[in-house]
């Protein structure tokens, strides 16, 4: 099974590189999820950037990064923050359905320099959609 038009994509994944022996490249990362992490807690958007920060290349991830989930409801308003913000930062953006392969490459766009990914860490198919952070009631989760 596939997702199709009939289906809407409901939570996404921002994640943002950098080169984890480059000190300016790891300042401008850190100070991005402390300012996602900032403006989550005031209630200026719904976006929540993943405690762990990988120094290390982890998962399809070949550098240093880390992730934001976003439900949709928030998807054009962090978009359009991390379009002004991510200061010079590669960011992938994808969907998250069951296609955790598809969703990395296919249907996944680059803010920045796309940057290569190691597919063969994913999985091809899910036996369900990730839905994460079920507390806002938002995305998948949305009643």
């Amino acid at each position: 099974m596939t997702v199709n038009a009939q289906e809407d994509i409901k939570e996404w994944h921002f994640h943002v590189y950098f080169m984890q022996d480059n000190v300016e490249s790891k300042a401008k990362a850190l100070e991005l999820h402390a300012e996602l992490e900032r403006k989550t807690k005031s209630g200026d958007f719904v976006a929540v950037p993943l405690k762990t920060i990988n120094f290390v290349p982890r998962g399809p991830h070949l550098i240093g990064s880390f992730e934001t989930w976003v439900p949709i409801e928030y998807f054009a308003t962090l978009y359009q923050w991390f379009l002004l913000n991510r200061q010079g930062l590669s960011i992938l953006v994808h969907p998250l359905t069951r296609e955790e392969v598809r969703d990395h490459s296919e249907r996944a766009v680059w803010m920045g320099t796309p940057l290569p990914l190691d597919l063969s860490k994913l999985t091809t198919f899910l036996d369900k959609v990730p839905a994460q952070y079920p507390e806002y009631k938002l995305g998948y989760s949305k009643s």
